[in-house]
């Protein structure tokens, strides 16, 4: 979370409690609603308490595989 305080939004350029998109080499990070505004893919996770995001570029759903840069 220290990390996401110092990045800006990709959406609305603004800094604090930023999450950045699951892909290593992507350089986009989104507040939540950001994310959600921007049609990036949020996926939580209850058992493993993790919560991941991927842009639209990387989204899973949309390129119809994992992720991988």
């Amino acid at each position: 979370m220290r990390r996401g305080n110092r990045l800006s939004c990709y959406r609305c350029k603004r800094k604090g409690a930023t999450v950045g998109c699951e892909v290593e080499s992507c350089q986009k990070s989104y507040h939540y609603p950001c994310a959600v505004q921007d049609g990036a893919h949020n996926v939580e996770d209850n058992i493993e308490e993790k919560y991941t995001v991927y842009c639209q570029k990387h989204n899973p759903e949309l390129t119809g595989e994992v992720a991988a840069g």
